[in-house]
């Protein structure tokens, strides 16, 4: 089974089962799920745009290898139907060998060929736009952001209400940061996201106590860093504290998947929403060994919620501030 975000172009899935056909017209936003078994194909509506698929599969055979079968093809892509004696294609198909063997070597062009235009016309006219089938696709750019600000917006979709992610129990995510913005330190309580670069560059930042445990230090924390370009993808794991900033001159916009999808929470570790503002003064006094009110001042001064204007921006602020009075 397969959870696909659509995230450049736009295009049409034919889905055919056992007992029925579906055709869907999809674009930026759209996600669908696939099931187990099912014959589909895509193909690209638009000459002048590729179009741009992340997918999250599930194996049913080998744990952790995925597999595709290919019914239709020929040598390039191989048909599964080559694997057959002619004998048996003959009484399965009730076709002379000489037809079959004509049918299933014909295609050598590969996974990925060239359709005309009346082909595609053909093939996406009769598919539909409607989002309101419980099993067809939903637009996640059309859901109301979780939260944002004038620096970011991110869009989620749980399992608990799409009935579409709850087979594989995984979310999916959009988020856009805006060019020198950051997203305030946090971690999921139980998700571990599955991230793709779609647009722009940026960097991160995670506190890892896997890396840190090699340490001599007992409770050591390990900084992972890096950069981040289209195309990149990246794991965060659940439980691990991490912050994205986006480049000055680059809006950066990522789409992931949310693995164990269910019951999580998303814990904010500074600004408005920081989960120190729930913990009792006492607690905070014998964790961090100082007086309360020394504590909240640092910890509760941040009047930005989710996401704020990232170092380098605050770095150009204050060197603006002080060009201003050296005027």
């Amino acid at each position: 089974m397969t959870i696909s975000i659509f995230l450049i172009g736009k295009g049409t899935i034919s889905i055919a089962e056992e007992d029925e056909k579906k055709s869907f017209n999809l674009e930026h936003g759209d996600v669908l799920n696939v099931t187990a078994g099912s014959t589909i194909h895509f193909i690209n509506t638009n000459n002048n745009e590729k179009l741009f698929v992340y997918a999250l599969a599930k194996a049913v055979n080998i744990p952790s290898k995925f597999q595709e079968f290919f019914s239709a093809g020929g040598e390039n892509p191989e048909t599964f139907y080559r694997a057959f004696s002619s004998d048996i294609l003959e009484t399965a198909f009730n076709t002379p060998r000489d037809r079959l063997e004509s049918l299933f070597g014909q295609q050598k062009q590969g996974i990925v060929i060239e359709a005309s235009e009346e082909q595609i016309r053909a093939i996406s006219q009769h598919a539909s736009r409607s989002k309101g089938e419980t099993r067809g696709p939903f637009n996640l750019l059309k859901e109301r952001p979780l939260f944002g600000n004038r620096f970011e917006q991110f869009f989620e979709a749980a399992p608990e209400k799409f009935e579409q992610l709850r087979d594989l129990d995984t979310g999916v995510g959009y988020i856009n940061i805006n060019q020198g913005g950051m997203v305030l330190p946090h971690y999921n309580t139980r998700v571990s996201w599955l991230v793709m670069v779609v647009e722009g560059k940026g960097r991160f930042e995670m506190a890892c106590p896997h890396l840190g445990s090699q340490s001599q230090r007992q409770g050591h924390y390990q900084k992972v860093q890096g950069s981040l370009s289209v195309g990149d993808v990246f794991v965060i794991p659940a439980g691990h504290p991490l912050t994205i900033i986006a480049n000055e001159g680059s809006n950066l916009r990522m789409a992931g998947f949310a693995v164990n999808g269910h019951c999580n929470r998303l814990n904010f570790l500074a600004g408005q929403e920081s989960i120190w503002r729930n913990l009792d003064r006492e607690a905070k006094e014998l964790s961090f060994n100082m007086p309360a009110r020394e504590i909240e001042e640092i910890l509760e001064k941040q009047n930005q919620s989710y996401f704020v204007a990232g170092p380098e921006q605050e770095q150009q602020h204050v060197s603006s501030i002080l060009e201003l009075v050296l005027f």
